[in-house]
């Protein structure tokens, strides 16, 4: 849909001028101590016993995309990082332009239910996305399919990742049951009312041993404890 296209890229023009004066320090490492990494493909060949070794406590990994799309290095990466120890869940990049029920499928297909895993997440941006989007209404119903449809699947809470247009846009005051991340490179996130945010990717250029190419950093809202219960029980709505 034409506006809401408009609407996207006025935003992300706005946020791209606004980065050019605004430079965020690392999140203090003493309230947010629990840190991780998302990948895909992109990040080639992983050593994940470096990145356990580096301090990162959880990884999402990039299974499935649309309805038919499968990031060719995600059997590695899931395999490989439950061997080195590290926390993983995977996530799905969520297409306007697709139905949700259909994009369930691609991922279920491909994500076993695994014991000590993160819930599934779902990615959910108008970057690298369809170019002529249904309006927000068809959106959130396919969205909200999809959702439940993981959430019946491996029987705990999908996890919604988006980025501060998406927020806006998209999600705005709705989907409050799904534990939210959220994407600012720039400032502490901030999410309408008195939501609060599980995940925050803060970073999207960042060094870690073990991993060649730059990588997305993350924090989560909470302590180890925390993480585990978000892990075991899968309740990851924030506390703090």
């Amino acid at each position: 849909m034409k506006w809401l296209v408009s609407i996207a890229a006025f935003a992300i023009t706005a946020i791209g001028i606004g980065a050019a004066f605004i430079v965020l320090k690392e999140p203090i490492a003493a309230r947010y101590p629990v840190r991780g990494i998302d990948v895909s493909h992109h990040q080639g060949k992983i050593d994940w016993a470096a990145v356990a070794r580096a301090n990162i406590s959880f990884a999402y990994i990039k299974a499935t995309e649309g309805q038919n799309l499968v990031d060719d290095r995600f059997t590695a990466n899931w395999q490989d990082a439950t061997q080195a120890g590290v926390t993983r869940g995977a996530y799905h990049f969520f297409t306007f332009c697709s139905a949700g029920l259909a994009q369930a499928d691609n991922f279920i297909t491909h994500v076993p239910v695994a014991a000590a895993s993160l819930p599934p997440a779902v990615d959910v941006e108008f970057a690298g996305n369809c170019e002529n989007p249904p309006n927000r209404r068809a959106i959130r119903q396919e969205l909200h399919a999809l959702l439940e449809a993981l959430a019946r699947r491996y029987g705990r809470t999908p996890m919604i990742y988006i980025s501060i247009t998406a927020s806006w846009l998209i999600i705005d005051d709705t989907f409050t049951q799904y534990p939210i991340w959220i994407r600012n490179l720039y400032a502490p996130p901030w999410l309408m009312g008195t939501r609060r945010w599980t995940l925050w990717q803060h970073h999207d250029n960042a060094a870690i041993p073990g991993v060649v190419d730059a990588v997305d950093l993350n924090v989560f809202n909470g302590d180890l404890g925390a993480l585990r219960i978000c892990v075991e029980q899968g309740n990851c709505l924030p506390l703090r």
